[in-house]
């Protein structure tokens, strides 16, 4: 049996989705691989060499720059070179030449406020700081310790700036900027005026609160919610009788983003993310994301920049020490590796562990934190007939059928009650969706069925029917393996 079933519910993307069975097509593909195809960092000894090296590059090799950051560049590679030929090339001529290698974000481990325990009296007085078990354990949680928590009341005693003056970069998804245990925190830059021009002469226009560097643009929303949880427990706003508490709650949050909806970002828009905030004085950088490729690039530049790196040291059950993720397994004076423990003050049953490459422990799992709020900008159940979608391509057969649903009776389907014919390329496309007004928009549908090793299914966007995005949404391999043999009658949310 060979068909692909889909539910899809969709929220703010106008989509071609497109089923088949011949992966040599795919743009972007490499991804399976641990890198992206086509592309290369490239170290220069000096900035003086940087320029007579990359001219070389040009006119013998037809290898062109495409970005520079401090230290490096990325490359772009003629169409026939690979990247193994490339880096295996320039690395005997004396350069130092690596992939672009994939990172990965590493998941929030949460729970629902109806999950936790009654909320306790605690100071301060933001509404949910009593279930903050990390900040101050009392045993709210089943089975929790006592004192089994960063002693956050402890230390704001200590220091009672809380994180003023502090900024921390949070290389991630983006933030939502005006949530409101964030809003006040959200870091301005001093030296930019939102007038369409680059006034502080760095290359980036009217970047006020940080920069996206995945879409080369100054609004680093969050499309996916894990960074802004991330900076809430940073530095959410505390003590104003909303929300939760951050551990520093008088610091700053510099947005740099770089990691697209489904989690995933390159090498090279780390490198140019923290470029961006050494420049822009942050004091320390998070990174809740990793990949088991070592790039020396990457942990030079992390080793020279004069900050801290907090480094999350991921959620795969693994020794770090056997099997490490990078960039928390560089052992560097400035990075710390930190472990996720549980409420018992225990590893937690996610977290990778490690004598040699994990520094710390800290609280990780049943979390609060902040998220963006959402509203339902499409919404598609397949009800309505005729369908007012599009349809097209190579032997198309997209069909409403009944014959399997996730939610309501109906959803879409590639050759429903039969096998879809081989070599099959076809496309569905949406009605047009106005997202004007509604930037940091998450794509949320369900898929179920059966497919060959060979079949995909991607999702792009277009504004005009015309041009489609490059950054497609693969669900296939390790992004959704699912797609590959049978759900077994499961409906999986993608």
């Amino acid at each position: 049996m060979r068909k692909i079933r889909l539910g899809i519910i969709f929220w703010g993307l106008l989509a071609i989705i497109t089923a088949g069975n011949d992966v040599q097509s795919f743009e972007g593909k490499g991804k399976n691989k641990g890198y992206r195809e086509g592309e290369l960092l490239i170290k220069f000894e000096s900035s003086s060499s940087r320029g007579i090296v990359a001219q070389d590059l040009k006119m013998t090799r037809d290898i062109r720059v495409i970005k520079n950051f401090s230290n490096a560049s990325l490359v772009n590679l003629p169409e026939g070179l690979e990247v193994e030929e490339a880096v295996e090339g320039l690395n005997s001529q004396g350069m130092l030449a690596e992939p672009n290698y994939f990172r990965e974000l590493h998941p929030r481990h949460t729970r629902s406020l109806a999950e936790l325990a009654e909320i306790p009296k605690e100071m301060p007085n933001d509404y949910y700081f009593g279930l903050q078990w990390g900040l101050n354990n009392v045993g709210q949680v089943i089975n929790g310790e006592e004192d089994a928590d960063i002693d956050a009341p402890e230390g704001w005693n200590i220091s009672s700036n809380k994180g003023e003056g502090v900024i921390i970069g949070v290389i991630g998804t983006g933030i939502a900027p005006n949530h409101p245990d964030l809003a006040e925190n959200i870091w301005i830059n001093p030296d930019e005026i939102f007038d369409g021009k680059d006034n502080d002469g760095n290359g980036f226009i009217d970047d006020i609160i940080g920069w996206d560097f995945l879409h080369n643009r100054n609004n680093p929303v969050d499309g996916n919610g894990h960074d802004t949880f991330v900076s809430s427990i940073a530095a959410g706003s505390g003590n104003n009788y909303k929300g939760i508490a951050g551990v520093a709650w008088n610091a700053k949050i510099m947005s740099l983003k770089i990691f697209d909806s489904i989690g995933m970002s390159t090498v090279a828009d780390e490198l140019e993310a923290i470029s961006y905030a050494v420049e822009k004085g942050v004091s320390v950088i998070n990174m809740s994301y990793g990949g088991p490729q070592s790039s020396q690039i990457e942990e030079q530049t992390i080793e020279n920049a004069p900050i801290l790196f907090v480094c999350s040291a991921g959620n795969y059950r693994e020794n770090s020490d056997e099997k490490p993720k990078f960039p928390a397994s560089y052992r560097l004076p400035n990075l710390i590796s930190v472990a996720a423990t549980d409420a018992a003050d225990e590893l937690t049953d996610f977290s990778n562990f490690g004598e040699q490459t994990i520094d710390v422990g800290a609280p990780g799992k049943n979390i609060l934190g902040a998220v963006p709020k959402r509203k339902t900008v499409f919404h598609e159940g397949f009800e309505s007939s005729p369908l007012e979608w599009e349809t097209g391509g190579h032997r198309n057969s997209w069909e409403v059928t009944k014959e399997q649903h996730a939610k309501g009776f109906f959803s879409l389907a590639e050759s429903p009650g039969r096998e879809y014919s081989n070599n099959t390329s076809s496309w569905i496309m949406s009605p047009l969706i106005d997202l004007t007004a509604d930037l940091g928009s998450q794509l949320t549908f369900y898929i179920g069925g059966s497919a060959e090793e060979k079949d995909f299914l991607y999702i792009q966007s277009s504004k005009n029917k015309k041009d489609w995005t490059n950054e497609i949404v693969y669900l296939s391999g390790n992004f959704f393996p699912y797609i590959t043999g049978s759900s077994g009658n499961m409906w999986y949310r993608a």
